[in-house]
């Protein structure tokens, strides 16, 4: 409106925040509310109250053609004596970017059951959520309610203590797997259930979540080592 009829109209467009950013050094991402503040504060105290088209014409312009995005044209810029951001050769520091968001982080405990002749076992998770229908170590919330679950299913046990934590990412959070074996010491054969089973190396039919795979390897790995030193 300001070039069209000459009203003092304060302009904020993409160029003009780039100018404002860099020649008073704003610290934030302009999209932020806050700093969007500040630099329509900025913006009505420079702009002009006559020749108001001519300078936001201008600013447009120095935007556009010389306080450029990359590689601006500092030495040729009329106002670079002020600018903060020249003076302190941190022109490309300015405008900040977006923040990114920080995913939060989740935390399970992975019971790796272990029967010493069967080998580990594996649930099959619901066909929804995460890693809906494939198989994975038994879940809890700490590793206390692990050890509760197996002793109540009635299988003599022993606590063997935790592995390193797993980290694995899903796009809106991490999620901290920490690997909790538990050794069966109930003799004899130990009976499947359903949507259970007991997986002991080699070939793999179903489908496992990546950390689970993972944590597999590692299992019979161990073992493999062990039985070689023996």
């Amino acid at each position: 409106m300001s070039l069209a009829l000459g009203q003092r109209q304060v302009i904020l467009d993409g160029n003009v925040k780039r100018v404002l950013a860099r020649y008073f050094a704003i610290e934030g991402w302009p999209g932020q509310s806050h700093i969007q503040k500040v630099m329509w504060s900025q913006a009505e105290a420079l702009t002009p109250v006559t020749q108001v088209s001519r300078y936001n014409q201008a600013m447009m312009d120095l935007g556009a053609t010389v306080c450029t995005r990359s590689q601006p044209q500092c030495t040729v810029c009329p106002v670079s004596r002020g600018c903060q951001a020249f003076a302190r050769s941190e022109q490309a520091h300015f405008p900040m970017p977006k923040p990114k968001k920080t995913r939060p982080i989740r935390y399970a405990y992975m019971a790796l059951i272990a029967h010493p002749e069967q080998g580990l076992y594996l649930q099959k998770r619901p066909s929804t959520g995460i890693w809906g229908g494939l198989w994975c170590f038994p879940e809890f919330p700490d590793k206390a309610e692990a050890v509760k679950w197996v002793e109540q299913k009635g299988w003599d046990c022993q606590d063997d203590g935790e592995w390193d934590p797993v980290q694995h990412t899903f796009s809106h959070f991490h999620l901290q797997i920490h690997p909790v074996l538990i050794q069966i010491k109930t003799e004899g054969s130990v009976m499947e259930e359903p949507l259970a089973l007991w997986y002991k190396g080699g070939g793999l039919s179903v489908g496992v979540a990546a950390p689970v795979s993972l944590l597999l390897d590692k299992f019979f790995k161990h073992e493999r080592s062990e039985g070689d030193e023996q």
